[in-house]
């Protein structure tokens, strides 16, 4: 089985975005959309990459929805939400967590950063595995964690256990990952083909300006 994509999941974000009420986030609106968010590559580095703050967990959940995680004995619900709430102190601990998780591999220290998982995905039960029908109509087994949190958790072990490495757009600062299954190879500079080519007409214009 492709490793890539053992995990499947699917999350919902609130179209309008979240607001900061009393010590924590919730939706501004019951207009929910439902969407992958593992297709975001390195989606785990962005949200440690947030400022540890209740400013920096509103803007990372304005794009990609409430972590969940709150009560680590309750799975939160597949069906479509009619509102979403969740303390900032929850949000910080799991940010914590994530960013001690990419320091460890950083320090290229396994003994201990398979412990730092063990306990942290521990402490956030409930993955399930199910089977799923792939497109060629073959059965697969899949885990699906059952909130955002425990799936940047999947993606990041994904990424440690791959040997592939993290990279820095050299435009946006943006993290992405290259090598094995990337689509992206060790001497990539960008994290899209739109910030390769906005890198190139801001050049193409610094050569105008100093002809």
């Amino acid at each position: 089985m492709d490793d890539l994509h053992l995990v499947e999941f699917e999350w919902w974000r609130c179209l309008d975005g979240y607001r900061l009420h009393r010590s924590g986030l919730e939706s501004a609106s019951d207009r929910f959309e439902r969407y992958r968010p593992l297709e975001t590559p390195a989606l785990f580095a962005i949200f440690a990459d947030a400022p540890h703050t209740a400013d920096g967990m509103l803007q990372f959940c304005n794009q990609f929805g409430l972590l969940g995680g709150g009560r680590p004995d309750v799975p939160w619900p597949r069906a479509k939400p009619s509102k979403e709430s969740v303390l900032v102190d929850a949000l910080l601990m799991h940010h914590r967590a994530m960013r001690g998780a990419l320091d460890t591999l950083k320090r290229i220290n396994p003994s201990r950063l398979v412990k730092a998982w063990n306990e942290a995905i521990q402490a956030l039960a409930l993955v399930s595995a199910e089977l799923r029908t792939g497109a060629d109509g073959r059965l697969r087994l899949v885990l699906v964690p059952p909130d955002l949190i425990r799936a940047l958790f999947f993606q990041f072990a994904q990424h440690a256990c791959s040997g592939n490495q993290l990279f820095r757009c050299t435009r946006c600062n943006k993290p992405f990952t290259v090598g094995t299954g990337t689509g992206r190879r060790r001497t990539a500079m960008y994290c899209s083909n739109a910030c390769k080519v906005a890198a190139y007409q801001a050049r193409q214009k610094g050569g105008i300006a100093n002809a």
